[in-house]
């Protein structure tokens, strides 16, 4: 019996107290959901993405020219952001801007929480794992906007930890999640160069190695 009360208690103690990780993941989720000024809504082209999505939505295409212009002839227009703006319109028809709000402010929390976690999977250094994440979270904070770009953060994150799994741990799995991973990112956001550049980086490493 003493032993099944003393099995117990770190059980209780990690529901009661938060994790370090759980505590990021809250102080950003609040920070951009309670927080002052307009937040995540302080780029007008949020509006502009959420149209994009709706008229995308209506038609059933992705636009090869820009109809939001005069110009005659129409302008070509290539729409790599097709996807996160299909996204954010149907979270706005069902939501409204209250549900695109909570919506990019739990993708950045789990963002930083799951950077938190891959530093965890590779350090004991608590300190230096926390410094780390909040110095991640600091110099990210100017790119708190709800926008497409977002979805680049949260994939960079991924990205690299695919890449890390199979390099330090030789998890072959993790290569094969690249190319699906990949094949979303280039319909979500311009930023999957950084990917490819990534990549480049480790694919140098094991050659020099």
């Amino acid at each position: 019996m003493p032993r099944q009360v003393s099995q117990s208690r770190p059980q209780l103690r990690a529901i009661i107290v938060p994790s370090i990780g759980n505590m990021v993941f809250l102080s950003v989720f609040f920070v951009l959901i309670f927080g002052s000024g307009n937040g995540l809504l302080g780029d007008g082209d949020t509006g502009y993405h959420i149209k994009t999505g709706e008229v995308i939505l209506k038609s059933w295409k992705v636009p090869a020219y820009d109809f939001y212009s005069f110009h005659s002839p129409a302008l070509p227009w290539t729409a790599h952001e097709w996807l996160s703006e299909v996204i954010m319109a149907m979270i706005f028809t069902w939501a409204g801007l209250t549900g695109v709000v909570v919506f990019f402010a739990f993708l950045l929390a789990f963002t930083h929480w799951l950077l938190y976690r891959s530093l965890r999977a590779k350090s004991n250094d608590l300190l230096l794992c926390t410094f780390l994440a909040l110095l991640a979270t600091a110099t990210s904070s100017i790119h708190w906007l709800a926008r497409p770009h977002v979805f680049s953060i949260l994939l960079t994150v991924v990205w690299c930890y695919c890449l890390d799994r199979y390099q330090s741990d030789n998890r072959t799995v993790f290569i094969g999640y690249l190319p699906f991973l990949m094949l979303l990112w280039v319909n979500l956001h311009g930023g999957f160069i950084i990917g490819l550049v990534l990549l480049g980086i480790h694919l140098a490493n094991d050659f020099f190695n």
